[in-house]
């Protein structure tokens, strides 16, 4: 059993919600090249869905994380596992030789303490032209309390993340915020009810009878908030 952290106790978790890993894989597949970066992989929930690209390199900070994907990938010839971190660009070593056309960052900016600093040093491993994948929490007013028992240090606002990806020197091709209905849940439970931690039986549920139908409404209707935040940007 792999011990968790603040920063990875919602992993296991994240697991079990099929439907809303493949809409969130949707919203970003067609900008996916060949040589893939994939920042935070955690227990590799992501990786599942690129793991037939040319190469793939995962890097995880985290000692837990790095050894459950060690056990779980180590026999995929194109997968690379690399124990870095985003804001020791010395850790990242022979990466910027390996022709990044596309780096995919989901729900681990907000761990950042120096976002903007890991955001410098992602565009530096990247090829011109490559895409980077952004995906975020959203909204500064619904942190709470399950915000701070994930370790995160911040929510976004759309505006706010644009530009700083702009000042790093990206040009944002996408920008939408993601799953309205769970904006609403997230205020409930981590600003009303006050919850220290995510419920299974809540996530298993909104996966399985939410998720296809708000997917279904937002791939109609663009709405002006939501639980999370998908930016794609190129260098």
């Amino acid at each position: 059993m792999v011990e968790t952290s603040a920063h990875t106790s919602w992993l296991p978790y994240m697991t079990k919600t099929y439907n809303y890993n493949k809409w969130v894989f949707d919203m970003y597949k067609e900008f996916v090249g060949k040589r893939v970066l994939d920042i935070g992989s955690g227990y590799g929930t992501f990786i599942n869905f690129i793991s037939n690209k040319e190469y793939v390199a995962a890097i995880e900070p985290s000692e837990e994380c790095y050894n459950y994907l060690t056990a779980r990938f180590s026999s995929k010839k194109n997968i690379e596992l690399v124990k870095a971190d985003v804001t020791a660009p010395e850790t990242l070593g022979g990466l910027r030789e390996k022709g990044i056309d596309t780096v995919i960052c989901l729900n681990v900016l907000e761990h950042i303490e120096d976002d903007k600093k890991a955001v410098r040093n992602i565009r530096e491993v990247m090829k011109p032209g490559g895409k980077f994948i952004l995906f975020v929490p959203a909204l500064n007013a619904i942190y709470g309390t399950l915000d701070e028992a994930l370790g995160h240090y911040r929510r976004y606002e759309k505006k706010e993340l644009e530009l700083m990806l702009n000042e790093a020197g990206f040009k944002i091709i996408k920008s939408r915020y993601v799953n309205f209905v769970g904006a609403f849940s997230w205020f409930l439970y981590s600003k009303i009810i006050k919850a220290k931690s995510p419920a299974e039986n809540r996530i298993v549920f909104y996966d399985k009878y939410v998720v296809p139908i708000v997917s279904l409404i937002e791939n109609f209707v663009r709405l002006p908030f939501g639980q999370s935040i998908l930016i794609i940007a190129e260098k």
